[in-house]
């Protein structure tokens, strides 16, 4: 009997433990309530939804976009030799020299660029002063290609231009004073090249690539299973293919098979109408009345003399 209670009490222990593993199950080191099934599903969207490598790499090169000195650069660098870690570096003859001055960073920010004034209709009479000034405007580089130094902020600055006439001799000749705006940068940052705007109605936007990418996915993928035959074009999301052929008479190039098809000849339905006045007003059934298209090299269209 003894024997028997320990048994029964084994069970129920060992029946909540599995109970226990069924409703928890451990996923990157996190319990969740659930199954199986949604552990699969979570592990679905964990790499739908994790960083490409691209994104990673241009949201690491805005980190470094931001530093201001290259020790900070060196310092988030792993290995780096304590030697580099100095100033002094080594000539081509083996020794220290320190004549090698490390370069300072050129950030984005907004700096002094000349800009010329814009004159809606030129006249070579007149003569504007000055004819170009200096305004802040972003420059400076940035560390991924598909980055560029862009405004985030700008204003419009009204300038007041003097513009004069050349007179007689070395005279010169008061006419007006023009207001000229001009554009000025106040803050600026390492932006994405390509813009959702320049994205295609069949493409997507990725801010995080800083690229369009096509929606037919599956498209894509069919494509590239032909490629043999067929290339996908990226910019057009469309599936081309590699070689087009010249077809001889009586063939045609089809762009699903990719190669030279012969031409079908189709019966056409023609609509024919009983004149018997019983049947008048009404629609009369169409019967299908084969019809042969003759192609225009058949001998039958060769021109015949009439007869004499």
């Amino acid at each position: 009997m003894q024997i028997l209670i320990v048994l029964v009490i084994c069970g129920v222990v060992t029946g909540q433990y599995r109970s226990n593993t069924n409703r928890y199950y451990k996923a990157d080191g996190f319990f969740y309530p659930g199954s199986s099934s949604a552990s699969s599903s979570n592990s679905q969207y964990n790499n739908q939804h994790e960083p490409t490598k691209l994104a990673k790499s241009i949201a690491l090169a805005k980190k470094i976009d931001k530093l201001e000195t290259v020790d900070q650069f060196l310092n988030m660098i792993d290995g780096v030799p304590e030697d580099e870690v100095d100033s002094t570096i080594m000539n081509r003859s083996g020794q220290r020299s320190s004549r090698a001055v490390r370069p300072i960073p050129a950030r984005c920010l907004p700096e002094p660029k000349t800009v010329s004034f814009v004159v809606d209709e030129y006249d070579p009479s007149l003569s504007y002063y000055p004819s170009c000034t200096r305004v802040n405007r972003c420059g400076g580089c940035c560390s991924h290609p598909l980055t560029s130094c862009q405004p985030e902020a700008t204003e419009l600055v009204n300038y007041e231009v003097t513009v004069t006439k050349f007179g007689i001799g070395d005279v010169i000749v008061w006419h007006e004073k023009q207001i000229m705006p001009l554009e000025v940068h106040l803050n600026c940052s390492c932006a994405c090249i390509v813009k959702e705007k320049d994205c295609k109605p069949s493409q997507v936007y990725l801010k995080d690539e800083c690229r369009c990418e096509c929606k037919s996915i599956e498209e894509e993928i069919k494509c590239k299973q032909s490629n043999y035959v067929k290339i996908w074009d990226p910019s057009n999301c469309t599936c081309s293919c590699r070689n087009v052929e010249m077809c001889s008479t009586g063939d045609y190039f089809d762009k699903n098979s990719c190669r030279c098809e012969p031409i079908k000849y189709h019966l056409i339905d023609w609509g024919m109408r009983d004149d018997d006045d019983d049947n008048a007003g009404q629609a009369s059934p169409k019967v299908n009345r084969p019809v042969l298209i003759v192609p225009p090299n058949d001998p039958r269209r060769r021109h015949k003399d009439e007869p004499q």
